[in-house]
Protein backbone atom coordinates (compact mmCIF):
# COMPACT_ATOMS: atom_id res chain seq x y z
CA UNK A 1 0.00 0.00 0.00
CA UNK A 2 2.72 2.28 0.94
CA UNK A 3 4.31 1.76 -2.61
CA UNK A 4 1.31 2.44 -4.43
CA UNK A 5 0.47 5.82 -2.45
CA UNK A 6 4.09 6.80 -3.40
CA UNK A 7 3.41 6.53 -7.07
CA UNK A 8 0.63 8.38 -6.28
CA UNK A 9 2.21 11.16 -4.79
CA UNK A 10 4.58 10.76 -7.95
CA UNK A 11 1.41 11.66 -10.45
CA UNK A 12 0.03 14.24 -8.13
CA UNK A 13 3.33 16.19 -7.63
CA UNK A 14 4.14 15.86 -11.30
CA UNK A 15 0.57 18.16 -12.50
CA UNK A 16 1.54 20.20 -9.42
CA UNK A 17 4.63 21.45 -10.69
CA UNK A 18 3.50 21.64 -14.15
CA UNK A 19 0.50 22.99 -14.03
CA UNK A 20 0.94 25.63 -11.20
CA UNK A 21 3.18 28.56 -13.18
CA UNK A 22 0.62 28.50 -15.74
CA UNK A 23 -1.96 28.75 -13.02
CA UNK A 24 -0.28 31.92 -11.06
CA UNK A 25 0.50 33.66 -14.73
CA UNK A 26 -2.83 33.31 -15.79
CA UNK A 27 -4.36 34.72 -12.64
CA UNK A 28 -2.28 37.54 -12.74
CA UNK A 29 -2.57 38.61 -16.57
CA UNK A 30 -6.37 37.57 -16.61
CA UNK A 31 -7.77 39.20 -19.67
CA UNK A 32 -4.79 40.77 -20.86
CA UNK A 33 -3.10 37.12 -21.47
CA UNK A 34 -1.39 37.82 -24.64
CA UNK A 35 1.54 35.62 -27.37
CA UNK A 36 3.82 36.83 -25.06
CA UNK A 37 2.43 35.38 -22.06
CA UNK A 38 2.49 31.55 -24.37
CA UNK A 39 6.44 32.19 -25.39
CA UNK A 40 7.13 32.61 -21.42
CA UNK A 41 5.08 29.53 -20.92
CA UNK A 42 6.42 27.53 -23.25
CA UNK A 43 9.83 28.14 -21.89
CA UNK A 44 9.47 28.55 -18.19
CA UNK A 45 7.25 25.60 -17.54
CA UNK A 46 9.75 22.70 -19.58
CA UNK A 47 12.54 24.36 -17.30
CA UNK A 48 10.91 24.49 -14.00
CA UNK A 49 8.85 20.94 -14.17
CA UNK A 50 12.48 19.26 -15.07
CA UNK A 51 14.36 21.09 -12.67
CA UNK A 52 11.79 20.01 -9.74
CA UNK A 53 11.68 16.69 -11.27
CA UNK A 54 15.54 16.46 -10.86
CA UNK A 55 15.44 17.77 -7.25
CA UNK A 56 12.30 14.93 -6.29
CA UNK A 57 14.30 12.04 -8.08
CA UNK A 58 17.30 12.98 -6.30
CA UNK A 59 16.32 13.27 -2.72
CA UNK A 60 13.66 11.73 -2.95
CA UNK A 61 14.83 8.02 -2.74
CA UNK A 62 13.03 5.95 -0.55
CA UNK A 63 10.80 4.23 -2.79
CA UNK A 64 11.39 1.10 -4.36
CA UNK A 65 11.10 1.76 -8.00
CA UNK A 66 13.37 2.41 -10.56
CA UNK A 67 13.64 6.04 -12.51
CA UNK A 68 11.73 5.44 -15.12
CA UNK A 69 8.84 4.40 -13.43
CA UNK A 70 9.10 7.38 -10.86
CA UNK A 71 9.68 9.30 -14.11
CA UNK A 72 6.53 7.81 -15.98
CA UNK A 73 4.37 8.52 -12.75
CA UNK A 74 5.17 12.14 -12.81
CA UNK A 75 4.53 12.85 -16.54
CA UNK A 76 1.09 11.37 -16.17
CA UNK A 77 0.34 13.40 -13.64
CA UNK A 78 1.12 16.50 -16.22
CA UNK A 79 -1.50 14.80 -19.48
CA UNK A 80 -3.91 13.28 -16.71
CA UNK A 81 -4.52 16.04 -14.50
CA UNK A 82 -3.98 18.85 -16.89
CA UNK A 83 -8.05 19.61 -17.78
CA UNK A 84 -8.42 19.49 -13.68
CA UNK A 85 -5.78 21.98 -13.32
CA UNK A 86 -7.25 24.39 -16.83
CA UNK A 87 -10.23 24.03 -15.60
CA UNK A 88 -8.98 25.81 -12.14
CA UNK A 89 -7.08 28.34 -14.46
CA UNK A 90 -10.51 29.21 -16.49
CA UNK A 91 -12.60 29.62 -13.21
CA UNK A 92 -10.59 32.69 -12.36
CA UNK A 93 -11.82 34.53 -15.36
CA UNK A 94 -15.33 33.48 -15.18
CA UNK A 95 -14.95 29.64 -17.12
CA UNK A 96 -14.00 26.32 -16.06
CA UNK A 97 -16.01 25.47 -12.10
CA UNK A 98 -18.16 28.84 -12.27
CA UNK A 99 -20.12 27.32 -15.52
CA UNK A 100 -22.49 24.77 -15.03
CA UNK A 101 -20.23 22.30 -17.00
CA UNK A 102 -17.20 22.71 -15.34
CA UNK A 103 -17.58 19.14 -13.51
CA UNK A 104 -18.54 17.10 -16.38
CA UNK A 105 -16.04 18.48 -18.58
CA UNK A 106 -13.14 17.73 -16.22
CA UNK A 107 -14.60 14.34 -15.58
CA UNK A 108 -14.94 13.82 -19.73
CA UNK A 109 -11.47 15.33 -19.92
CA UNK A 110 -9.83 13.47 -17.39
CA UNK A 111 -11.15 10.00 -19.05
CA UNK A 112 -10.13 11.22 -22.58
CA UNK A 113 -6.87 13.44 -21.39
CA UNK A 114 -4.96 11.90 -24.61
CA UNK A 115 -7.63 14.31 -26.56
CA UNK A 116 -8.67 16.84 -23.74
CA UNK A 117 -5.49 18.06 -22.72
CA UNK A 118 -3.48 19.03 -25.72
CA UNK A 119 -7.29 20.59 -26.83
CA UNK A 120 -7.42 22.74 -23.74
CA UNK A 121 -3.96 23.09 -23.48
CA UNK A 122 -3.82 24.52 -27.07
CA UNK A 123 -6.44 27.24 -25.63
CA UNK A 124 -4.39 28.20 -22.79
CA UNK A 125 -1.30 28.42 -24.58
CA UNK A 126 0.83 25.50 -22.89
CA UNK A 127 0.51 23.05 -25.43
CA UNK A 128 4.29 23.94 -26.96
CA UNK A 129 5.15 23.81 -23.06
CA UNK A 130 3.75 19.91 -22.77
CA UNK A 131 5.06 19.13 -26.14
CA UNK A 132 9.12 20.49 -25.01
CA UNK A 133 8.38 18.70 -21.47
CA UNK A 134 7.11 15.37 -22.64
CA UNK A 135 9.73 14.81 -25.50
CA UNK A 136 12.22 15.64 -23.29
CA UNK A 137 10.59 13.64 -20.36
CA UNK A 138 10.61 10.47 -22.80
CA UNK A 139 13.81 11.49 -23.74
CA UNK A 140 15.31 11.37 -20.18
CA UNK A 141 13.36 8.25 -19.47
CA UNK A 142 15.01 6.18 -22.54
CA UNK A 143 18.63 7.50 -21.68
CA UNK A 144 18.06 6.15 -18.13
CA UNK A 145 17.48 3.00 -19.84
CA UNK A 146 20.11 2.84 -22.37
CA UNK A 147 22.49 3.97 -20.02
CA UNK A 148 21.54 1.02 -17.58
CA UNK A 149 21.25 -1.41 -20.47
CA UNK A 150 25.12 -0.64 -21.53
CA UNK A 151 26.20 -0.90 -18.15
CA UNK A 152 25.03 -4.19 -17.36
CA UNK A 153 25.93 -5.30 -20.96
CA UNK A 154 29.71 -3.85 -19.63
CA UNK A 155 29.70 -5.92 -16.44
CA UNK A 156 28.80 -8.95 -18.19
CA UNK A 157 32.14 -8.83 -20.36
Amino acid sequence: MAKLIALVKHFGIGGLVFWLPSILLHLARGNNFSGMDVLLLTAILPVTTLLSYVVILKFWKSLEFPFEIRAIFLLLGIWILGPLYMMVEASFLGGGFTSSEGLRVVFLGTLLFPIFTPILATHKGTLGAIVITTLVHLALISLSKLTSFLGKSRNSM
